[in-house]
Parts: C-alpha cells; sequence; structure tokens
C-alpha cells in the first residue's frame, strides 16, 4: 500500500552507510536493479516486533507485537511507526535508536524495545479509547512530507490524521502517548463509530483497510472495504471532520453495500467491481492500483478515466442523493481477464488474495525522489517512463510478487500483465510454503500468515514487511 522500493544485500561496510540526520538511498537507483537484487534466497537481516528472526508469537509489551498491520516511516526524521491493530496502538522507533543499532551491527535488528506508544497510556495497555486520542483497530498508516500521520481504524470506521512535528521533543522514551487526532474522515466527529454504511451522504465509511496520500495532487484515497469500493477527497490539506468524498472507484457508488436489499447489484465480474478490496496505491503519473482479496487480482484505474468521469447525481430507493458512476480498469493484475478470478494453481502470474500493494519508483536520486518526464516507447506506443516497480503482498502464496508496471498508454490489446519477474518468500515461482519452505518452521526467508503490508523507505534504503506478528528488515545496498 504505498511508496516503496526493494531490498536486499548486505554490505559488509554497513556502518558507513548511515549518517546521523540525512536521507539516505541507493544513488541512480533503478527499479530494474532492484529487480536484481530481489531473488528466492533472500533473507531478512532484521525484525521488530520480536526477540528473535524465527520467531513469530503475538504480545503485548515494548517488544512484542500483537498484529503487524502496517508500518510507516517518517520521511524528515526516519523514525518507525508500525500499527499493532490488535493491541489498539502504535509503536514508535526514533530514527536515533535504530540507527545505534545499525552502528552496533546487524545483530541488533532483533529484541529492540520500542521507544514510545500512541493511543495508550503506556506499553502494557490495549482498551480501545473512543476519543479524538484513541486509535482503535488501527490497521494502515501512511505520513506525509508534512509530517502528518494518517491512521486508519477499520473497527471505528474512521480515518484520523495526527501531526508529529516535535510530538516528542522533552519525553523521556519508554512513556505512552496521548495526543488529540486534528482531523478525523468517515465520522462527523471524534465520538462516533456511527453508521458504517453510507447511505449516500458520500461521509461515511464502513471498515475502511488503506490509505494513501497522492501528494503530487493533494488527493488522499481509502479503500472502504465494507462498502466495496475506494474513495477520495480532493485537497487533502484543507479537509474537515467528516467532510464528503469527491469521488471514488467501484460499482453503484455510495449504496454499494446493498442496504435492506433495496439496491440491486446485480452487476457480473469485470473491470469496475470489487468484492474484498485490501490495499491502493497511486503511481508517479497518478494512476490508481487496487488489490482485491476474493477476486485475486489488482486493477489499474487511469488517472485521466477517474477524474474526467461524469458525475450523474441519481436518487436511491431510500430517496437519498448518490453518485452513480462506474470507473472502468485498464489493467489486471493477477488473472488473464477481467472476467476470472481463480487463485489457483500457483505460478509466476498468479495471485491468491492479495493482502498489500507497495511501489517502487523507477528512478531514485540522492535524496529519495522521483525524477519524472523521460518518455519512452512501448512497442511503438509512447508510454510511460520511470520503470515504476509494484510490490504485491500474495497472502495464501505466502510470497511478495515483483512486477515491471507496464506503461499507461497500453500496446492494442492488451489488458493483463504478468509473470512476476522476481518473488520473495519462496524457492520458486510454483511453491507456497508457509515461512517459505516445506516444514514450515519460523524463518527469516519467508513469511507466515497474514501478509499484511509493506513498505520501501528512501531514508534507509530498506523494505520492511509486515507479516504475522513481526515486521521483517531487507536490505539494499
Amino acid at each position: 500500500m504505498k511508496s516503496l522500493n526493494l531490498s536486499l544485500f548486505l554490505c559488509l561496510f554497513f556502518g558507513a552507510f548511515m549518517v546521523m540526520n540525512q536521507l539516505h538511498t541507493c544513488e541512480g537507483l533503478i527499479a530494474n536493479d532492484v529487480r536484481k537484487c530481489l531473488t528466492n534466497s533472500s533473507v531478512a537481516v532484521g525484525v521488530l516486533g520480536q526477540v528473535s528472526l524465527d520467531v513469530d508469537l503475538g504480545g503485548l509489551s515494548r517488544i512484542q507485537l500483537g498484529v503487524a498491520a502496517d508500518i510507516a516511516v517518517n520521511p524528515v526524521t526516519g523514525d518507525l511507526y508500525i500499527a499493532d491493530s490488535i493491541n489498539n496502538r502504535i509503536l514508535v522507533y526514533l530514527s536515533a535508536t535504530v540507527q545505534v543499532a545499525v552502528q552496533l551491527g546487524i545483530t541488533s535488528f532483533v529484541n529492540i524495545p520500542a521507544d514510545f506508544v500512541l493511543g495508550q497510556t503506556d506499553f502494557t495497555s490495549n482498551a480501545p479509547l473512543l476519543t479524538a486520542q484513541g486509535i482503535i483497530n488501527p490497521v494502515a498508516l501512511h505520513i506525509d512530507v508534512n509530517q502528518n500521520l494518517w491512521v486508519v481504524c477499520k473497527s471505528a470506521n474512521r480515518v484520523l490524521k495526527f501531526n508529529l512535528l516535535n510530538l516528542f521533543v522533552g519525553l523521556q522514551v519508554g512513556v505512552g502517548i496521548l495526543v488529540d487526532a486534528q482531523l478525523v474522515l468517515g465520522q462527523n466527529n471524534f465520538l462516533n463509530i456511527g453508521v458504517a454504511i453510507d447511505l449516500g451522504l458520500g461521509v461515511c465509511l464502513n471498515a475502511p483497510v488503506d490509505v494513501f496520500l497522492d501528494e503530487a495532487d493533494d488527493r488522499l484515497w481509502v479503500v472502504d472495504q465494507g462498502n466495496k469500493r475506494a474513495v477520495f477527497w480532493n485537497t487533502a490539506s484543507g479537509l474537515t471532520n467528516g467532510a464528503t468524498i469527491s469521488g471514488f472507484l467501484g460499482v453503484n457508488a455510495y449504496a454499494s453495500a446493498n442496504i435492506l436489499g433495496l439496491i440491486s447489484l446485480n452487476i457480473n465480474l469485470d473491470a469496475r467491481v470489487f468484492v474484498m478490496p485490501t490495499s491502493i496505491i497511486v503511481d508517479a503519473l497518478g494512476n490508481v492500483y487496487i488489490a482485491d482479496a476474493v477476486l485475486n487480482r489488482v486493477l489499474r484505474f487511469n488517472k485521466a478515466a477517474y477524474l474526467e468521469a461524469a458525475v450523474n447525481l441519481d436518487v436511491n430507493l431510500l430517496g437519498l442523493a448518490q453518485i452513480d458512476v462506474c470507473v472502468v480498469a485498464d489493467l489486471v493484475i493477477g488473472q488473464p481477464n477481467f472476467g476470472s478470478s481463480s487463485g489457483s494453481p500457483v505460478t509466476g502470474s498468479s495471485l491468491n488474495q492479495p493482502m498489500g500493494l507497495a511501489l517502487i519508483p523507477g528512478l531514485l536520486n540522492t535524496v529519495g525522489t522521483l525524477t519524472a518526464g523521460v518518455v519512452q516507447t512501448v512497442d511503438g506506443v509512447v508510454g510511460t517512463v520511470l520503470n515504476d516497480v509494484i510490490l504485491i503482498l500474495d497472502n495464501l502464496n505466502h510470497r511478495l510478487a515483483l512486477l515491471n508496471l507496464l506503461p499507461t498508454v497500453l500496446p492494442p490489446g492488451l489488458l493483463s500483465q504478468g509473470p512476476a519477474q522476481a518473488i520473495l518468500g519462496q524457492p520458486s515461482s510454483t511453491s507456497s510454503y508457509p515461512y517459505g519452505h516445506s516444514s514450515g518452521a519460523v524463518s527469516p526467508a519467508g513469511f507466515g500468515p497474514n501478509l499484511n503490508n509493506a513498505l520501501f523507505a528512501p531514508f534507509y534504503n530498506w523494505l520492511f514487511v509486515c507479516t504475522g506478528a513481526r515486521v521483517l528488515i531487507f536490505l539494499c545496498l
């Protein structure tokens, strides 16, 4: 779900790589070069949330996580934030803590205590708090360049925004922090978990599961899983509590939950439909990618299509206004066409319950930003340019699949993409062993149940993978 890049080799002189208070990336790193680093035999070199790399047990402490739902890195400070969904909290690891561990050696990337906890008063509490300070069932995180932390609270049917600027100044590590959120979306105020099914008002969320801020266009996206859609707000920096959505992707608009059986969907599997959307990313050109765990696929929506689609106000059977626009995807990943949804057999092109998405920018300069504006030709068609790569967390196959993205302008007749250029977590493109091998024992080479999210952090040039009750760390040097 996020802006990322990929990893994976140890450097004998790793200590020289880290310099405090400076962004770190591989100069001139292109996504294709990252793909060459990613191999079936790659293993994690560190773990957060567990005492060692061969343990995956849930807990409640400064060291242990209940469920590692997502991770975000402050792009300015390098601080790490991990959503511990079952414990209703976010663990915080300061950049200084991480970099000290680096200087001590790779073996220090285990058994690391968090510095702070957000949403609870201490590290052994996990009660849900229905207030502006409460972080209830956090399942997705995103931190923007202004140091705003966006938190998706699934069971509270809301998204919160916190400002992190100077939040930890003067505080002693090892304490809990309760801080008021500045904004709530999906509810009208901080005291409601509200009517989760949106009856045409364009305000409510139903079990949201992911968030992505397209900073280039100041557009905030949220996967509204219970309403089988992805929604967006324009001018995200100026939103107020309970703001009405600006648009959406999915079928039958706000009424997609088929309330009381009055609204009939009756729409066949096609390029507009979500059954269980799980994750969202936006590439450098504004194209949107959304994973569906039931239909075993990822759909791509062209930016021009979702912005230029006519918005027709209609009235549903409940007499409430609704938008009735269904934007059609232009590309499918994981299936041979828009009409299929099989999760088997296991191949380099198939997906089985994709849960998370990560974007690896095509070209990074020394401060980790995209180099845009280069145009290339694919099969005689002028298309994109950045050689972006998408990372798909293929949950039931216990693997991460890496694909070079196709251009926005597709060659005639091409609607499906595959196979993956590389696989992480399995010995081959046709295996699906838990933890990466036939024994099923916990290891740093593979992923167990609940392969939730991943993030590439240019600050460190690391790939973080949230799986089970741990966050695995892979290096890219």
